[in-house]
């Protein structure tokens, strides 16, 4: 009988945990409330401004790019409300810290992104109600990020996720196959372009898709995304780090996007029209107009013995015979 009994207290706990697990409300609160709280008042820095969707600030000297801030916070003993701005707070002080970290005086367009899903007002903030556990997701950055299109910050995420998928995968002695091209290609290159696919077809269900190892869908569509998975696999495969993904949106012909990420060497390069930027620094031609007047070229003799150190290299990445004569002595 007292089996029985603890028996049944314990499946009680199982069940009533799992249904506060399963909870989980979309609450719109106030901004203000939020923002007039004690704690938010003594913890966040006037120093570095908020502004909240599109509201209105002040040209920016430099950009900085996005910040995503995605926390938690326990609600026990707490209203859905208290537990909110509590947890809103933890988020804001993030993107505080990551804009001190910059050197920026300023987050701005800062909108909610709840399981990905965002929100902009200027009014209200969302955030994911359980009864044991709720979460407060947060995106900010500066006028830069203000203009970026919805084309661009999906190919960025795009680009990210496949990074984060085939950096594990590199120096692991991974199976190689031969294309019908004569090019290589591992399962990292295959799953990379899935994850991108799969991204840009749920954001873009009209668009079509060409990618180098998964195929083409619907080519003649107004807007066409190109994408390599991994750019170098044969470096990939050698354990070189000269290797990167790319994806680009075509407009009726016409490139309008366009993001490479090499996640070795830490970099993220981006464009759209209005410019170009380089792990969030705007980035720009240079005003050389000749090869020679580049730094440590002051000599036909070493701009020819440049191309040539690339060409070695080019061969020993097992490139030969596979692209284009770097460097001539004509």
């Amino acid at each position: 009988m007292r089996m029985k009994r603890m028996l049944t207290v314990m499946f009680g706990a199982v069940l009533v945990i799992g249904l506060a697990q399963a909870r989980d409300t979309h609450l719109k609160l106030p901004l203000k409330d939020a923002m007039e709280t004690a704690d938010f008042k003594a913890k966040t820095d006037p120093n570095i401004k908020l502004f909240f969707g599109v509201q209105g600030h002040s040209k920016p000297a430099q950009s900085f790019g996005i910040v995503k801030t995605n926390k938690k916070t326990n609600f026990f003993n707490k209203s859905d409300k208290e537990g909110c701005e509590w947890v809103f707070l933890s988020a804001i002080l993030a993107l505080q810290e990551a804009a001190r970290q910059r050197g920026g005086d300023a987050v701005v367009n800062i909108k909610s992104n709840y399981k990905n899903v965002e929100f902009t007002s200027e009014t209200e903030y969302e955030c994911g109600a359980g009864a044991v556990t709720g979460g407060v997701a947060l995106i900010g950055g500066d006028r830069q990020a203000l203009m970026q299109s919805d084309f661009l910050r999906a190919a960025l995420q795009a680009a990210e996720a496949a990074a984060g998928s085939s950096s594990p995968l590199y120096q692991s002695n991974l199976e190689v196959r031969t294309k019908a091209d004569k090019s290589p290609v591992t399962a990292a290159d295959v799953q990379a372009e899935k994850l991108i696919r799969s991204l840009i077809e749920e954001r873009f269900p009209t668009h079509g898709f060409y990618g180098e190892e998964t195929g083409e869908r619907d080519r003649g569509a107004e807007y066409l995304w190109l994408v390599d998975p991994i750019d170098g696999t044969k470096a990939f495969v050698r354990e070189y780090p000269m290797f990167s993904t790319q994806i680009a949106l075509m407009h009726r012909g016409e490139l309008i996007v366009g993001v490479s990420i090499a996640p070795v060497y830490g970099e993220l390069a981006y464009a759209e029209r209005g410019g170009a930027w380089l792990n969030g620094r705007q980035i720009h031609v240079s005003d050389t107009k000749s090869i020679e007047g580049l730094i440590g070229f002051h000599r036909q003799s070493q701009v020819a013995g440049a191309w040539q150190a690339m060409d070695r290299v080019w061969r020993n990445r097992g490139a030969r015979g596979s692209h284009p004569r770097l460097w001539s002595n004509t």
